[in-house]
């Protein structure tokens, strides 16, 4: 189900399935896989008004996984090598949020017409 208010910036989806894929692309680690999720309420609130300086807020609401790991062929990771991989994929995921972050910064900046100086 959805709920829309956009000029208010609000986004309400209730009764989510999780896909089975969702852990392994969040946490960059492919021997982890749901075997079933669900997602009771996702909000989301977006001040448009102040997009740029506002803060976007996400709540969750009753997030039940049930996790398996799967193979892929080669010998098991030990847990060592797991934390190590996910903290790498952690890594990687936070210096493509920030490259997006400086993106929208930039784009923001071009956008916004030059300031008027007020002696000429």
């Amino acid at each position: 189900r959805l709920r829309v208010g956009v000029f208010r910036g609000s986004l309400e989806l209730t009764d989510l399935r999780v896909k089975s894929e969702a852990l392994a692309l969040v946490l960059g680690n492919p021997t982890l896989r749901v075997k079933t999720g669900r997602l009771g309420r996702l909000r989301l609130h977006i001040p448009w008004k102040h997009l740029y300086s506002g803060k976007i807020r996400v709540s969750v609401e009753a997030l039940h996984l049930e996790v398996e790991r799967i193979g892929d062929g080669s010998s098991p990771a030990s847990d060592e090598e797991l934390v190590k991989q996910m903290r790498e994929a952690k890594r990687q995921a936070i210096a493509v949020r920030a490259s997006q972050l400086v993106d929208l910064v930039r784009q923001r900046d071009e956008e916004q017409p030059p300031p008027v100086d007020a002696a000429a």
